[in-house]
């Protein structure tokens, strides 16, 4: 019973480490892309 319990601990760490890593994933690809968005936005009236 204690060894099932334990396998499944481990599989719900193991996802809740997946989707905080996908979501930190998301926030940096989001937050370079707005980033890439200002620049070219503060640049096109120079160019």
């Amino acid at each position: 019973m204690n060894k099932y319990e334990h396998i499944g601990n481990t599989e719900k760490n193991t996802m809740l480490r997946f989707i905080l890593e996908t979501t930190a994933e998301i926030a940096s690809l989001a937050m370079f892309g707005s980033a890439v968005a200002i620049w070219a936005l503060v640049l096109s009236p120079i160019a």
